[in-house]
């Protein structure tokens, strides 16, 4: 058994293998929501808080999990807090009331590269307004070949604009969801590498790729 305690400052819940047993799952889910609950509104205000939900189209068109996201949105601030969720495509922000009010009470938006219909969908309905020209720069949204970069624009209350996300090799391996790159570190785990053992072979096989191994020694 194990047990799920928030007293870490960053907490992870990961419910992925949970969703073999959708009546384990929403068991589980609960007990997380409550305590989740006591944390952000029952718990020293004078503590920043900040829920942050991964694969959000999956829960918010759930009818309790998506009245429990709605309710964050709407409450969060008031107790210190702050919520924030992760989804594919605008489109999952018209399932629900839950994922209307995460768009609608959201101060800030960051877009990643989008396919072309999900991006006309979000100027259709209005999920993302502005100006001709602003609609354009996100069309430009994308993520290089080489796995080097990743653009996002972002909107806050200060202001908006167009950034790279760059990683160092190592981060990229350690956070990566790419199936491909994750089976490569999955395959040396099975030859019986650690899991930092691996991540260290990747990254080091593409810093010398990009920059040389003199380069890679004198790091």
């Amino acid at each position: 058994a194990r047990t799920v305690s928030f007293d870490n400052p960053f907490v992870v819940v990961e419910l992925e293998e949970l969703k073999g047993d959708p009546i384990l799952q929403a068991v589980v889910l609960q007990l997380v929501m409550y305590q989740i609950t006591t944390e952000m509104y029952l718990s020293d205000r004078a503590i920043p808080k900040m829920l942050l939900i991964d694969e959000a189209w999956d829960l918010m068109g759930e009818i309790k999990t998506g009245r429990f996201i709605e309710s964050a949105f709407r409450r969060a601030r008031k107790y210190g807090g702050s919520v924030g969720v992760a989804t594919q495509s605008f489109e999952d922000f018209e399932k629900s009331p839950a994922s209307r009010a995460a768009i609608s009470n959201s101060v800030w938006q960051f877009v990643l590269s989008q396919k072309p219909e999900s991006l006309q969908h979000a100027v259709d309905n209005k999920l993302l307004m502005g100006s001709e020209s602003l609609i354009d720069l996100v069309r430009t949204v994308h993520t290089s070949k080489d796995k080097d970069y990743s653009e996002l624009f972002i909107r806050s209350e200060g202001g908006m604009g167009l950034y790279k996300f760059i990683v160092d090799r190592w981060s990229y391996y350690t956070f990566t969801s790419n199936a491909k790159d994750v089976a490569r570190i999955d395959a040396l785990v099975s030859e019986g590498k650690s899991l930092v053992e691996a991540i260290d072979i990747l990254a080091s096989a593409d810093h010398e790729a990009m920059y040389g191994k003199k380069s890679r020694e004198a790091a």
